[in-house]
C-alpha cells in the first residue's frame, strides 16, 4: 500500500472508474516520456502511466488536464450544519467491504 498523503494536493480522475483519488506523486519518465500517476494509499498496481504518443488533439490534452483537481478538503461533523442546497462536495459510495469510491456530487436538499 502506497504512503499515507496527509496533505495532498491533488485529486485525479481514474480513467479506469471516473471516481476521483488522492495524488500522492506524479512521476514524468523523461527517457519513456511517460506521466505515472500515483495515488495515495494504492499499491503500485494501481497507478496509471500516460505516454506523450496517447494524446492526438489538442482536446485529448485539455481532457486529460480536466482529470485533475485540487484536492478536496475533508468536512467534520460539525461542518455539517454548513452545507445548504446547491453546494459542491465529493461523495464516498462504499460498495463492498474493501471498495470505496469517491464522486463529484451537488446537495439537493437537506432536512
Amino acid at each position: 500500500m502506497g504512503r499515507p498523503n496527509q496533505n495532498p494536493l491533488l485529486d485525479f480522475r481514474s480513467t479506469h472508474d471516473d471516481a476521483w483519488y488522492s495524488v500522492v506523486k506524479l512521476v514524468l519518465s523523461k527517457r519513456n516520456t511517460i506521466l505515472t500517476v500515483k495515488f495515495a494509499n494504492f499499491d503500485e498496481d494501481k497507478d496509471e502511466g500516460f505516454s506523450v504518443d496517447e494524446f492526438k488533439t489538442v482536446k485529448e490534452l485539455d481532457d486529460f488536464v480536466n482529470r485533475f483537481r485540487p484536492a478536496c478538503v475533508l468536512l467534520q461533523d460539525e461542518d455539517c450544519y454548513d452545507l445548504r442546497r446547491g453546494s459542491d462536495v465529493c461523495a464516498l459510495i462504499v460498495q463492498g467491504d474493501e471498495e470505496h469510491k469517491f464522486y463529484n456530487g451537488v446537495i439537493e436538499s437537506v432536512s
